[in-house]
């Protein structure tokens, strides 16, 4: 925000028309307000501020001293300022509530307080565009045009007379709230309240992951080193207890504290917050177990080819006892065959007699029945010629 020029009349020790041009006198970047007690100093800076917020600059004085009592009785006091804001460039003009007198009759009347607020396309533009006639609604507009309240306003840009002690006594929270909002260091406070919040998540899940390493690491520590038997008691070897030097028995050497087995060094590895040792720890064992089972691959592939010679001979030996049986079988058959080979003879002898015998029956019985036929002939012609 950059005061570009103050017009006042009527306030204050002025009682008439002033004019001040702060774009030339903060051309060199530096000026300096230089006067006596009462010529006006504190007036401009409560000008300013009253064109502003509609108050002046400290809280222990009243608005009431904004109205000269030099000014002539019937002109209007005013404020007319414009300023450059993040916005764009607005002009402001104000009126305190004062007194005049009546138009009509004798006495004085009370004039309310006012505003004007324009926003303007450059610093010599005289017109603007209207933007309210509203207190309530133009207040609320330079506010947002500013960025900061009237308190904040009193104690970083313009500080009244004597309050500059009370800024740096004001509580660490307050400076830290108003300086945060002038220069809009709210951004860098949403990233640290991010980055908190991010390290927690991040220290949240990487304890879930450290979890979850070390369930992952005991299940692979037993199952990498499965032979690692107990000791009686129940505990690991390692952690047998070893005989005290004064209890040794005489004519014995002292007996060796056994160190920790491979599966306890690799377990006492998660006590580091490096991951790296362990993860190396379980390559170097599974490039054993792989070698390991390289060789018992090997080894079950030897036997399998063993095993398979052997049914081939057990295949090769069942099928000499089956033909073994069966050339027995013939042996013996043939043997009963050629025992049976005289009967077998002698029968087909009687078996030619019979068929010669067949064969010679024929004629012998033809001729008894041809005799038979002859009797019976005989025998009728015999009867019938008596």
């Amino acid at each position: 925000m950059q005061i570009l020029r103050l017009e006042l009349s009527g306030i204050g020790p002025y009682a008439g028309t002033e004019h001040v041009d702060f774009s030339r006198l903060g051309a060199d970047g530096l000026f300096l307000l230089e006067g006596a007690t009462g010529s006006g100093k504190t007036t401009i800076i409560d000008a300013i501020v009253f064109a502003l917020y509609g108050q002046v600059a400290a809280d222990d004085s009243s608005g009431d001293r904004m109205v000269s009592t030099h000014r002539k009785a019937a002109s209007e006091p005013y404020v007319d300022l414009v300023v450059d804001t993040s916005r764009g460039l607005y002009r402001v003009r104000r009126t305190p509530q004062f007194t005049r007198p009546k138009k009509r009759g004798e006495g004085l009347t009370s004039v309310n307080a006012t505003i004007r607020l324009w926003k303007l396309a450059d610093p010599d533009d005289q017109d603007g565009e209207p933007i309210s006639a509203n207190i309530q609604d133009a207040n609320k507009e330079l506010q947002a045009a500013i960025g900061l309240s009237r308190d904040q306003f009193t104690q970083t840009v313009v500080l009244p007379q004597g309050h500059f002690a009370n800024f740096l006594r004001s509580k660490p929270e307050e400076r830290r709230g108003l300086l945060q909002q002038i220069f809009g260091t709210e951004l860098f406070e949403r990233a640290q309240q991010e980055l908190t919040a991010m390290a927690a998540d991040y220290k949240a899940r990487a304890d879930q992951a450290r979890t979850q390493i070390r369930s992952l690491a005991e299940r692979f520590a037993h199952s990498a080193w499965p032979d690692e038997a107990p000791t009686p008691d129940g505990s690991p070897a390692s952690e047998a207890t070893p005989v005290p030097a004064d209890e040794t028995p005489a004519g014995h050497q002292d007996v060796p504290v056994p160190g920790p087995t491979p599966r306890e060094a690799f377990l006492a590895l998660l006590d580091d917050d490096d991951t790296a040792p362990l993860v190396a720890a379980a390559h170097t064992r599974l490039r054993e177990l792989q070698a390991d089972t390289e060789q018992r691959t090997q080894a079950v592939a030897g036997a399998r080819e063993r095993l398979g010679g052997a049914r081939a001979a057990r295949d090769a030996a069942q099928r000499i006892i089956a033909l073994k049986a069966e050339h027995d079988a013939l042996v013996v058959q043939r043997q009963e065959l050629e025992a049976r080979g005289d009967q077998i003879a002698a029968d087909r002898v009687r078996l030619d007699a019979a068929t010669r015998a067949a064969g010679s029956a024929r004629p012998l019985a033809a001729a008894r029945r041809a005799a038979a036929a002859l009797s019976t002939a005989t025998t009728e012609w015999g009867g019938g010629g008596r």
